[in-house]
């Protein structure tokens, strides 16, 4: 079974609100996909209890990022330049259907759930950081911040020059995700 991440609509901007098959946008195995992380900011992260954890212990903390719809949608037109300035053109495409699937969401939220990908970490307060550091990266256009997020959506990254492996097959889902439950404006 892979571990997966969700994009999620939701109800409420409560982050402990239980996913529905439904409320699914997309989805993403072992990685959060980049264009995901345009529609959160480092002050909508948060956490999550989740109480799968072994021998009664307390309930884990694991990261998660809520933000209202509307919000979002204005934060992914608007950073539209920007993430396109960082990915080649042949796949600018798949950033349009990422908006437009975006835009058709009728819930009051989104919620990032990365409590799988959280549970692959070695260290998963790094991991946090490195969430908070690449939802970050639209806005600050620092170098760094791109390659953490491209890091996070599963692209090979040069350890020497930090360039982006943007030549595979699995470009557009790293990117956007794939679906889930619902209709989405893309073939998978």
């Amino acid at each position: 079974m892979a571990n997966r991440s969700f994009l999620v609509a939701q109800r409420t901007p409560d982050p402990n609100e239980p996913r529905s098959e439904q409320g699914v946008i997309a989805a993403a195995n072992y990685c959060v996909p980049a264009f995901w992380l345009t529609l959160f900011r480092p002050e909508d992260l948060t956490h999550r209890d989740e109480h799968h954890a072994p021998g009664g212990a307390a309930p884990a903390k694991v990261p998660a990022a809520v933000t209202q719809t509307a919000q979002a949608i204005t934060r992914a037109r608007a950073q539209r330049p920007a993430v396109l300035d960082q990915v080649p053109g042949r796949l600018a495409a798949h950033f349009d259907e990422f908006l437009t699937l975006i835009e058709s969401i009728h819930e009051s939220c989104l919620r990032l759930d990365v409590m799988e990908i959280w549970g692959m970490q070695d260290v998963p307060q790094d991991f946090a950081r490195q969430l908070a550091r690449a939802l970050s990266a639209p806005e600050s256009q620092d170098p760094l911040h791109w390659v953490t997020a491209f890091s996070i959506a599963g692209f090979d990254i040069d350890g020497k020059t930090q360039a982006v492996d943007f030549d595979n097959d699995s470009a557009r889902f790293l990117l956007r995700g794939y679906k889930w439950q619902r209709a989405v404006p893309w073939q998978d």
